[in-house]
């Protein structure tokens, strides 16, 4: 994919922990680019170096900026530079608040690395290669309601650790819950932080974020107004959407029309009525009617999550390249084999004491 003003394939970032490579554009919105690439990484063997795939996302507003002659300094006008400032300040906050809270529970996804560097900010998560729950769906077909729970039992804990600092996720549906292989076991990992919603502790929203992110059967209707106190029944509707495709394999209608008749016969017809009371609860058209916290729900649909979900996931897991593939220092990014050369040096002057 080829996107107008992005950094070109191989470009190089170095601002922050690990020189990252860029290796492609993933797409783009109003406020950001977003890239994969590799982020190079040393071993305690300091002639190898291991690569971790990464997802990189840019703060660049298109129709607000451009790149200076060098193809990589991010430059806007005098008269709309304010603006575009506030906007950035607002991104790296976001950043900050989802490295906070990822670094603290495994169902969400694990942030690399941020930093600034060509005059903005980057947000670097791990590369995430399972299938989406829309993927699994359309490859198993519809899971039993008992296998929906269990599965999606650590994303209502992810979003509750969110709602608990003042956040609402605002974007839940299956294709932001991807899956990966953790000693042998499915974990689910809940990614699409981009569009967080911050809220200080009387519930007023703290920074500006523009809500362009209604997905249509899984944004509950106060997502397509403003939201401007904290609400975190949005993302209770979007879990029990998420749930009701999980169990059906059927997108909901815009939530606008939604009406209790039409869910009632997506569901499935042997659905015990506790399930089909719970979800009808939380996906009332009005949220001060609708199951007002994520704990709630989670009571209502009897979703716990067991050792093995709760355990640290480490991102380790998702490298390549790894020992198995020698690479020696002249292949080397140039900074790694700097280091490499370095440490070399000193190892040599070690052994001969």
């Amino acid at each position: 994919m080829s996107i107008a003003k992005s950094l070109a394939p191989g470009s190089m970032l170095n601002g922050g922990k690990y020189p990252i490579t860029i290796t492609g554009v993933l797409g783009a919105d109003a406020q950001r680019i977003t890239y994969r690439g590799t982020a190079a990484l040393m071993t305690d063997d300091e002639e190898q170096q291991r690569v971790m795939e990464v997802v990189i996302r840019e703060h660049f507003m298109a129709y607000c900026s451009e790149r200076a002659s060098d193809g990589k300094t991010v430059i806007s006008a005098e008269d709309i530079a304010p603006t575009v400032e506030g906007y950035l300040n607002g991104f790296k906050d976001t950043s900050r608040l989802c490295f906070e809270i990822a670094d603290t529970y495994s169902a969400i996804i694990n942030v690399i690395d941020r930093f600034e560097e060509n005059n903005t900010f980057y947000h670097v998560v791990e590369f995430l290669d399972g299938p989406t729950l829309e993927d699994r769906v359309a490859r198993n077909g519809p899971m039993a309601i008992e296998d929906a729970c269990q599965l999606l039992a650590p994303i209502s804990q992810a979003l509750r650790r969110f709602h608990s600092n003042h956040s609402i996720h605002t974007d839940v549906h299956p294709c932001h819950i991807r899956f990966t292989n953790h000693n042998g076991i499915e974990r689910p990992v809940l990614f699409g932080m981009y569009s967080l919603q911050h809220f200080d502790e009387q519930g007023c929203k703290i920074w500006d974020v523009p809500n362009n992110n209604c997905i249509t059967g899984y944004a509950p209707p106060e997502q397509y107004r403003d939201i401007d106190h904290f609400i975190p029944q949005v993302d209770v509707y979007g879990l029990a959407a998420t749930m009701v495709f999980a169990i059906t394999g059927k997108h909901l209608p815009d939530s606008r029309t939604l009406t209790e008749e039409m869910v009632r016969d997506i569901l499935p017809p042997t659905l015990p009525e506790t399930y089909v009371t719970a979800l009808l609860r939380a996906l009332r058209y009005d949220y001060l009617e609708r199951t007002s916290t994520m704990s709630g729900f989670s009571k209502d649909m009897n979703l716990s999550c067991d050792a093995e979900q709760r355990a640290p996931r480490h991102t380790a897991t998702n490298l390549i390249s790894d020992s198995d593939h020698d690479i020696s220092v002249g292949e080397m990014h140039p900074l790694a084999a700097c280091i490499a050369a370095i440490r070399k040096l000193f190892s040599k002057r070690g052994n001969a004491m």
